[in-house]
């Protein structure tokens, strides 16, 4: 009985020599686990940061070369606006020269009459 009793103590002894190192084993692969996490952690966060930051930046060179079109489309808007004003304000300068010269013509045809209808009114009068 002596014998068994020792032989019991000492698988029990034993088991639980086991379980310690089991214990050991295991806190020591959970506190790996835990900086692995924490280094994952911080990696993660890294990257994220250093990809927003490659986020902001390609949303600044998209911006800058949207802000060039449109300057540029501005430009060429306002070279064409002020192309149309020249060509309409050539125009008008050519149907003002076109009416000054209808108006003289007139006013010379007027003189003409007048001095026509003077000699006729003279003779009128004259005789």
């Amino acid at each position: 009985l002596r014998a068994a009793h020792d032989r019991v103590a000492a698988e029990v002894h034993s088991v639980s020599d086991a379980l310690n190192k089991s214990d050991e084993v295991t806190s020591v692969v959970v506190q790996e686990l835990k900086d692995k996490l924490s280094d994952t952690r911080h990696v993660l966060r890294k990257e994220a940061e250093e990809g927003t930051k490659s986020a902001v930046e390609a949303l600044k060179k998209q911006l800058q070369s949207s802000a060039e079109e449109m300057n540029s489309a501005t430009q060429s808007w306002t070279v064409e606006c002020i192309q149309k004003v020249e060509t309409q304000i050539a125009r008008a300068n050519e149907r003002s020269m076109e009416l000054s010269e209808s108006l003289a013509n007139m006013g010379k045809d007027m003189n003409v009459r007048t001095e026509r209808l003077r000699g006729e009114v003279t003779r009128e009068l004259g005789t």
